[in-house]
């Protein structure tokens, strides 16, 4: 028992606080701190892409059973926040570019009659 309180108190300091302070441990508190330890692993293997819906979802399919406003409040108190990245959009022109125009007009800017090129 006093290794697993050992390992459950490097996780979060407000258990070991409380620990060493009453000489207790509260099992809410070594809940929560191993789920924000999975909570934490799964933001960083996501790359920090990840949100509270999604982290619930994957938590969830490993059979750890959470609600979404229970992994939003833990991402809220550890500051932490799902990144949104932008999609790529290419603005180079591509090397067929030239090939594709082609000279409408013949080079005869000045038309005889109006309308007629068009």
């Amino acid at each position: 028992m006093k290794k697993r309180i050992k390992r459950y108190t490097r996780c979060v300091r407000s258990v070991k606080k409380g620990y060493w302070h009453t000489g207790k441990i509260n099992k809410t508190d070594i809940y929560k701190a191993v789920k924000e330890e999975k909570q934490k692993k799964t933001h960083k293997e996501s790359y920090e892409i990840y949100g509270s819906p999604k982290i619930t979802e994957l938590l969830n399919k490993k059979g750890d059973k959470v609600s979404q406003k229970y992994v939003y409040s833990i991402m809220k108190e550890n500051n932490l926040k799902a990144k949104y990245i932008k999609p790529y959009i290419q603005t180079t022109i591509s090397h067929d570019f030239s090939d594709k125009l082609k000279n409408l007009l013949n080079r005869h800017y000045n038309p005889t009659k109006p309308n007629v090129t068009w």
